[in-house]
C-alpha cells in the first residue's frame, strides 16, 4: 500500500527540484569563473608551499616568509625574462610567420604523392592562414578583445591566489563552519588531503615541465633547428597538460622542421619520440614515486571533456580537479559510506 503525498510535502518536493536546477544552472554559467579560481588555489597552493620551505631553511614569521618568496619570484621572473626576451621574443615572431610557410611546403610536397594528395587538400594554404585585407580589422578587434580577456583572466588567478595563500586560515575556516561541529573534524582532514594533493602534483608536474623543457630546447639546439628555445619553453609549459600538450609541441616542431626537408621533420619526430619515451618509462615513475600519480586513462578522459566543454581553460586544470575529485570519492564516499580502506597521498608519500 503506497501513501499518499500531502499538498504540503508535494510543494516542498517541488521546491527543492527547482532548488537543485536552479544551483546547477547558477554553476553551469559561472563554470569558466570557477575553474579560474580554481587555477588561483593550485598559484596559492604553489605559493604557500614555497613559503614552507623558505621557513623550513630560516625561522621567519608567515607573513614575512610570503613576502619575501613573492619578492625573490617576482626578481626571479624578471631576470629571467631580461636574460632570455629579446631571444625568445625574436624567435617567437619568426616561429609566428614560419607556421604559415611550414603548412604551405607541406601540403607542395604532399600534392608529389597521388595517395597524399586528399590529405593535402585539408591542409590551410598561407592565403587561409593570413588574414586577407578586407578582413584585417576584424581580426585586429577579435584579436585585441582575446588578449584583454587573457590578461584580465591572468589578474584574476594571480590575485586570488595571492589572497589564498597570504591568509589560508581564513578560507579554510570559513568552509569548516558550513558543516555541523561533528563533522569539521572530519571536514579538516579532506581539506589537508586535498591540499596535500595540489602541492605534490604542482611539484611533479615543475619537476615534468623543467626536464622535458630542457631536454627538448637541447635536442632542437643540437638538431640546428632555429627557434630552438622557444619550443623548448614551450614544450616545458605544455607537459602541464598530461599526453595533449605533448602531441601539439610534438607536431608543431616537426611541421616546422619541414621547411629544412622531411629528413630534418624526421629527425625532429624520433627526438620528440623518444623524449616522450624517457618520460613515460623512465621520468614519470620516478616523479610519481615522490608525488601523487594519477590513472592515465581517466587523466586523458578527464582533459579531453573539459577541453570539449570549457577550451583552454578546462585542459588547464582538468588534472589537478580530477585528483580533487578522486580524493573526495575516496575519502567522503568509499571511506564513509562504503566503510572500505583506502590509499591516500599523505599516506603514500610517508610509506
Amino acid at each position: 500500500m503506497t501513501s499518499q503525498l500531502t499538498l504540503g510535502q508535494f510543494l516542498v518536493r517541488v521546491v527543492l527540484v527547482f532548488f537543485v536546477v536552479a544551483v546547477l544552472y547558477f554553476l553551469w554559467q559561472a563554470a569558466e569563473i570557477l575553474l579560474l579560481a580554481f587555477a588561483g588555489l593550485l598559484l596559492g597552493v604553489f605559493l604557500r608551499t614555497l613559503v614552507a620551505l623558505l621557513r623550513q631553511v630560516v625561522p621567519l614569521p608567515a607573513g614575512v616568509a610570503f613576502a619575501v618568496v613573492v619578492v625573490l619570484l617576482l626578481l626571479l621572473g624578471g631576470g629571467i625574462g631580461w636574460l632570455i626576451a629579446p631571444r625568445l621574443s625574436q624567435d617567437l615572431s619568426q616561429l609566428s610567420t614560419s607556421v604559415p610557410n611550414a603548412f604551405q611546403q607541406l601540403s607542395d610536397r604532399l600534392t608529389q604523392y597521388g595517395w597524399a594528395q586528399e590529405i593535402a587538400d585539408q591542409i590551410p594554404s598561407f592565403t587561409q592562414v593570413v588574414p586577407s585585407s578586407g578582413t584585417i580589422f576584424t581580426r585586429i578587434t577579435g584579436t585585441f578583445s582575446t588578449a584583454l580577456s587573457v590578461v584580465s583572466n591572468l589578474i584574476f588567478v594571480l590575485f586570488t591566489g595571492i589572497f589564498l595563500a597570504a591568509n589560508p586560515g581564513l578560507y579554510r575556516n570559513g568552509i569548516l563552519q558550513l558543516f555541523p561541529e561533528s563533522r569539521r573534524s572530519r571536514m579538516a582532514e579532506v581539506i589537508e588531503e586535498i591540499i596535500t594533493t595540489l602541492r605534490w602534483w604542482l611539484i611533479g608536474q615543475l619537476i615534468s615541465m623543467t626536464v622535458i623543457g630542457t631536454l627538448t630546447g637541447v635536442a632542437l639546439w643540437l638538431m640546428g633547428m632555429t627557434f630552438a628555445l622557444a619550443l623548448g619553453i614551450i614544450a616545458g609549459v605544455f607537459e602541464f597538460v598530461p599526453y595533449v600538450g605533448p602531441i601539439v609541441t610534438g607536431f608543431l616542431a616537426t611541421l616546422l622542421a619541414f621547411v629544412d626537408g622531411p629528413m630534418q621533420a624526421l629527425y625532429v619526430l624520433l627526438a620528440y619520440i623518444a623524449i616522450q619515451q624517457f618520460e613515460s618509462n623512465i621520468l614519470t615513475p620516478m616523479v610519481h614515486r615522490y608525488t601523487v600519480s594519477l590513472p592515465p586513462v581517466l587523466s586523458l578522459i578527464g582533459v579531453l571533456t573539459m577541453g570539449a566543454l570549457f577550451g583552454f581553460v578546462g585542459i588547464l586544470v582538468a588534472t589537478p580537479l580530477l585528483a580533487v575529485i578522486i580524493i573526495l570519492v575516496k575519502m567522503l564516499y568509499i571511506e564513509e559510506v562504503l566503510g572500505e580502506v583506502t590509499e591516500l597521498p599523505r599516506q603514500l608519500l610517508k610509506s
